[in-house]
């Protein structure tokens, strides 16, 4: 735990390290590759999409934040108008290249409507300010009533404190919170 801190009201860990978006460059995105095409994410975006779907009735607006290789977005465009955002360019222009009719942005420039719904899949554990991400989704993006859904690693899933350097999310220079 040398490279967290523990927040004794919440029990949240923070990195002592900073943001480096320079880390999220064509490399990083050929790691995340590998695993993002292998089989275990279409059952995994499918339940998402099960699990958001509840919430949307047709014709509702999604924007998919942090949205890589574009995979929940290949799947969630079939019943819902999307938008995606990816800061890393060769993951948005993978992205652009397999969707069908769903833009990518490269940021949250404005250019993208109110939207139904708002989903961060494992994205919110690498920002450095969390908080004003997500003002910037009420603020600016988001439809009143609309839903957020959140995914991101869970410490609490580590059973004992002398396996957290071999739990597969440990990793204090990219997830900043646990």
């Amino acid at each position: 735990f040398d490279e967290y801190s523990i927040c004794n009201i919440c029990g949240t860990l923070r990195t002592i390290y900073s943001c480096d978006e320079t880390q999220y460059n064509a490399g990083y995105f050929e790691v995340c590759l590998k695993y993002l095409l292998t089989d275990i994410n279409t059952p995994l975006n499918l339940s998402r999409l099960g699990m958001i779907s509840r919430w949307l009735k047709g014709h509702a607006k999604v924007l998919d934040i942090g949205c890589n290789t574009g995979e929940f977005i290949r799947f969630a465009e079939q019943h819902y108008d999307c938008y995606g955002v990816e800061i890393n360019e060769k993951a948005a222009e993978f992205a652009k290249s397999r969707l069908v009719r769903s833009p990518v942005y490269l940021s949250l420039n404005g250019s993208i409507p109110r939207v139904d719904a708002v989903t961060l899949f494992d994205v919110i554990e690498h920002l450095e300010d969390p908080l004003k991400l997500l003002r910037q989704i009420h603020d600016d993006y988001l439809h009143i009533g609309g839903v957020l859904m959140v995914t991101t690693p869970n410490i609490s899933k580590v059973t004992h404190p002398t396996k957290v350097k071999s739990w597969k999310h440990y990793k204090p220079r990219e997830h900043l919170f646990c």
